[in-house]
């Protein structure tokens, strides 16, 4: 199946920024982000590259980029029909990857656009339906990219009602390839949690398989080994004694050595367990090497620690994000030998004009960039339903960050924490769907700006220059399809959107 690469251009703007410290910490707003939000990042030498998803109003996603010393070089947004922790990007010599699940009426879709990761501009957009493997709703938990081969996995609910896990092969060039399902039998879900490449070509995946509620309450975790044609080479179950088994995300990295480390989760009824991780390392075959089980605080408020990303850092050591919960979140960054041996922890958090309680970082994503520096990003937020900010902490490779003392527990005042608005301008382009006149209301103050209309392939349906405030667009004699709008102001900062007619 061919795809066709639709060209579009989004609003971006430049600033450099010189003779700032190096680590940092910061918050990312944007507006009205108030329903939850899934992030994810990429690390490119000295480049950082945050992808964001939130409402702006509506819903979309944040693409920002930026330097070494947190300053904004550019900043892009585009709509997506929905959003939830299926939020992912890659990179690659020229490209950004932004990928999506989203649900437009009774299509269940897997969605990408492909950036210029100099310029923010868009390549083109891929859409794929999923509808045609029988799925009845789905959901991106990651994706890889290895060659020009784009790899989006998740799970997908089966018209049984069983849980799959899923990957969608997507060419770059625009064609659809394979698409798989990994079960296991008698097991009522297999939700797929993290893949990546190891050291023999080969792709490893972590899954959450559990046979209740139709079977025993066992839950495993599963480790699948598969070619890059998605075919089965080897899998093996990990399993401690999990009674009650616990929700949560799982992460896998794997080293040098093709060993493999991943989390597993224990329950209260395991002894220590008290809904903590557990950190292993294995032969790529299931040989265990160690394990690492995180301590338990069995005075109240109990202590739960959950480690959503783990990375091999670039002299072997296992460096990991997540969050810590006692009557509070904690951000939480930790670093350990290979062998197993904690060196340190950290824990971050700010104090804002609300009852610490409701204060709470969590760490999603990490990676190291080529000075060994280590950068995490997630979610602040100072109430337990809301992801109000983006949060990104930049440590050396002691998890410490200039300007404050490298203790356990790194506590700032919400003043000494620079925040960046990722938000869009107040720009407002209705009805989408249109139909005779699409409007455009322009921010307070706004003049002097040129607007142009392309369809598809790009030729020009409308374009005009210095216009001053709100406008309306007559597209009554426009054919039904799909159409970009670009506005471009004096300074020269673009914004974009699709129409749909």
């Amino acid at each position: 199946m061919k795809i066709q690469w639709l060209a579009f251009v989004f609003f971006s703007i430049s600033i450099k920024v010189v003779g700032q410290q190096t680590t940092f910490i910061k918050r990312f707003t944007i507006l009205e982000n108030k329903e939850g939000s899934s992030f994810s990042q990429m690390i490119e030498q000295d480049k950082i590259y945050l992808n964001i998803a939130g409402l702006c109003p509506k819903k979309c996603s944040n693409v920002a980029k930026l330097d070494k010393f947190g300053a904004l070089e550019w900043k892009v947004s585009f709509p997506w029909s929905s959003i939830g922790n299926d939020n992912t990007m890659n990179i690659s010599e020229n490209e950004l990857l932004i990928s999506s699940h989203n649900k437009i009426g009774d299509e269940n879709l897997f969605q990408a656009i492909r950036m210029n990761k100099t310029t923010g501009d868009s390549i083109g957009y891929l859409s794929t339906s999923l509808n045609q493997y029988n799925v009845k709703s789905n959901g991106l938990e990651g994706s890889f990219l290895f060659g020009d081969t784009l790899l989006l996995y998740g799970w997908a609910i089966m018209p049984d009602d069983t849980v799959s896990g899923i990957i969608q092969w997507i060419n770059l060039n625009g064609e659809i390839g394979k698409f798989a399902q990994y079960r296991v039998a008698n097991n009522y879900q297999n939700g797929m949690f993290d893949l990546t490449e190891g050291k023999d070509g080969n792709l490893y995946f972590i899954s959450f398989n559990r046979q209740w509620p139709k079977g025993p309450n066992l839950d495993t975790r599963r480790i699948t080994t598969i070619n890059k044609k998605g075919e089965i080479v080897n899998e093996f179950n990990y399993d401690h004694n999990d009674d009650g088994g616990i929700f949560v995300p799982m992460a896998l990295a794997i080293n040098d050595e093709n060993d493999l480390i991943f989390t597993a989760w224990q329950s209260d009824v395991v002894p220590n367990g008290n809904n903590t991780p557990q950190l292993v390392r294995t032969s790529n075959i299931g040989m265990v090497r160690w394990t690492y089980d995180w301590p338990s605080n069995f005075l109240q408020p109990k202590e739960q620690y959950t480690i959503s990303d783990i990375q091999v850092a670039k002299n072997g050591d296992i460096i990991g994000s997540g969050y810590i919960f006692k009557g509070y979140y904690d951000g939480y960054l930790f670093r350990m030998t290979a062998e197993g041996t904690m060196l340190w922890e950290r824990r971050y958090n700010i104090l804002d004009s609300l009852d610490d309680k409701l204060d709470g970082i969590f760490l999603t994503n990490l990676g190291e960039d080529d000075d060994g520096n280590i950068i995490a990003s997630g979610s602040h937020t100072n109430s337990y339903n809301s992801f109000d900010e983006v949060f990104l902490v930049k440590t050396d490779a002691g998890g410490c960050i200039e300007g404050h003392d490298c203790t356990y527990r790194l506590i700032l005042k919400d003043k000494s924490v620079p925040t960046i608005d990722l938000s869009n301008d107040a720009f407002k382009v209705y009805p989408n769907p249109i139909t005779d006149v699409v409007n455009i209301e322009m921010p307070t103050n706004t003049s002097n700006y040129a607007y142009a209309v392309q369809d598809v392939f790009g030729r020009s349906m409308t374009t005009k220059t210095n216009q001053i405030g709100n406008v309306s667009i007559d597209c009554s004699a426009w054919p039904q399809g799909l159409y970009m709008l670009n506005i471009e102001g004096e300074n020269k900062a673009r914004r974009s959107f699709k129409l749909i007619k």
